[in-house]
């Protein structure tokens, strides 16, 4: 049945712990939450590694919005809604790359990498209202933190800092964002970016560090991988963490005298590569002297509302 009363008393039943499925469907709370969360929390929209240098940049989303990420004549990092201030066609038209500037290919209007309109088509400043003044007229611009090669941008001038937003998530976010010694701003993206477009609500596939689902889920791709096979997994020593903020993650606690954790990275197969585990274990005495029992946590935890990951995989909705 199709809820009417839209408030989040009728559609949230704390005492019950159940929540009406139009959360997940209703285009009008779709529309509330486009602007009461994507438009005013921190959002992920790229890596410092995707634009190393002055003039490159990098195509991302903040909620249905396409915005520009990349590097200015300042080194600074900014991002940049991909509209056109005259008519608001797109000033972008590629997903990653490096320009001199970003030029509307509708009427030729012209800016630079913080989003300043530098340039008119010539012959037309004088079509123009006579007080027409440049510095009015550049690219909505969003504010921008990073955290160890991580950029984050929001659109809301009055929301808290990225630290205090993430509270407290950050000390669980740091060790995956390091190298394999535990040096921050280790980490760079490899491979590209892959992109689905999917027909379903945000909320659907929104992180959650829903382990169970796994073993009814994925049973057909289980026995492909050398999986549990008809088993039902154990999730013994493992616990999930909650953030007020609404961020997750998981953990299973270390056990001591454990050996490093590098069936991940050599696909199960070390014993075949002694010289690169001899490489890796001592990279993991160094991360344990840096990070102490953080240096267990090698996946980032889910930020609400973009961020995800499985595994080393980070994804951004």
């Amino acid at each position: 049945m199709l809820a009417t009363d839209l408030s989040v008393k009728k559609l949230v039943d704390t005492s019950k712990g159940t929540i009406h499925n139009a959360i997940f469907s209703h285009p009008d709370i779709y529309e509330q939450e486009l602007e009461q969360i994507f438009a005013r929390m921190w959002l992920l929209v790229g890596h410092e590694s995707q634009i190393p240098r002055r003039g490159d940049f990098v195509r991302g989303r903040m909620g249905e919005e396409q915005v520009i990420v990349t590097r200015g004549t300042d080194n600074q990092v900014h991002v940049l809604l991909n509209s056109c201030a005259h008519r608001g066609n797109v000033v972008c038209r590629y997903d990653h790359g490096s320009t001199a500037a970003f030029q509307c290919s509708f009427h030729g209007w012209t800016y630079d990498h913080q989003g300043r309109l530098i340039s008119l088509p010539p012959g037309s400043e004088d079509l123009y209202a006579a007080d027409l003044r440049r510095e009015e007229w550049g690219l909505l611009q969003a504010r921008v933190e990073t955290f160890q090669g991580t950029i984050w941008a929001t659109w809301d001038e009055s929301a808290p800092g990225l630290i205090d937003y993430l509270g407290g998530a950050e000390s669980f976010l740091a060790p995956p964002l390091a190298d394999a010694d535990g040096s921050p701003d280790g980490t760079e993206v490899a491979g590209g970016v892959m992109k689905w477009r999917v027909g379903l609500n945000w909320k659907v596939p929104m992180p959650d560090m829903d382990t169970t689902h796994g073993w009814i889920t994925h049973a057909s791709a289980r026995p492909a991988v050398g999986g549990f096979g008809a088993t039902v997994p154990r999730y013994d020593n493992m616990y999930h963490i909650w953030f007020p903020e609404g961020h997750t993650t998981e953990t299973r606690l270390p056990v001591e005298g454990e050996d490093i954790p590098t069936s991940g990275l050599l696909g199960g197969g070390g014993d075949d590569y002694p010289v690169l585990r001899e490489y890796l274990r001592e990279k993991w005495a160094k991360r344990k002297e840096r990070l102490g029992k953080l240096a267990h946590f090698q996946e980032p935890p889910h930020i609400f509302p973009n961020m995800g990951s499985v595994g080393r995989i980070i994804r951004v909705l």
